[in-house]
C-alpha cells in the first residue's frame, strides 16, 4: 500500500471501526478520535496465545501502547482509556479537517 492509499483507506475510517492494512496489520480509529495501529506479533509462547501489540498516533510519530491477546481485546483496552485525538498525520491537517466538515 503506498502513501497514497494510505492516506485514502485512513481517512474513511469511522470512529470505533478498524481496517486491515494488510495481513495481521490493521488500523483503528477510537471512539474519541484516535488512531491506533493494532498488530499481531504471532504465538508468544510465554502467554501460549497470540500477541497483538498496538501503538497509537500522537504529535507525529507512533507511541508504544496496550498488548492484548486478540485484536478483540486489544480494542477492548483501548476504548477503556484516553488517547491523543488524530489531527495530523497521513495528510491529515487542520486546513483537511476544516473542509471535511
Amino acid at each position: 500500500m503506498n502513501d497514497e492509499q494510505l492516506d485514502y483507506a485512513l481517512h474513511r475510517l469511522k470512529e470505533g471501526k478498524s481496517r486491515c492494512l494488510k495481513a495481521g496489520n490493521w488500523a483503528y480509529l477510537d471512539l474519541n478520535g484516535g488512531l491506533h495501529k493494532i498488530v499481531n506479533e504471532g504465538y508468544y509462547s510465554q502467554w501460549k496465545c497470540d500477541m497483538w501489540v498496538h501503538s497509537y498516533w500522537h504529535k507525529g510519530s507512533w507511541c508504544a501502547g496496550v498488548i492484548g491477546y486478540s485484536k478483540s481485546a486489544c480494542i477492548s483496552k483501548i476504548n477503556k482509556e484516553s488517547w491523543p485525538i488524530w489531527v495530523e498525520g497521513f495528510g491529515k491537517t487542520a486546513a483537511w479537517l476544516e473542509g471535511a466538515e
